[in-house]
């Protein structure tokens, strides 16, 4: 899961990495799958190599991803390459 952070992280910005916490949110209340949500949301600007991956998280771990992306960007004065060594 960190290794994926860093990934999001270092290589999104600020609307994709909330893109990737908003459809993972989504797949779980929806019981479906992330890659699901974003075919349905029509997310184009989320590289979908880190939706996949995402899906290969457990739904716990996925949680987790979400609360770490939220703590990076709870300010505009964040820093890249991720909160997490």
């Amino acid at each position: 899961m960190k290794q994926l952070l860093n990934e999001i992280l270092a290589n999104c910005d600020r609307p994709q990495a909330l893109g990737i916490a908003t459809l993972i949110c989504l797949a779980q209340r929806e019981a479906t799958t992330v890659e699901y949500q974003f075919d349905e949301m029509n997310f184009s600007d989320v590289p979908p190599e880190l939706v996949i991956a995402c899906d290969q998280l457990t739904d716990d771990n996925q949680l987790e991803l979400v609360c770490w992306l939220a703590h990076n960007y709870q300010t505009e004065n964040y820093t890249k390459p991720g909160a997490i060594a």
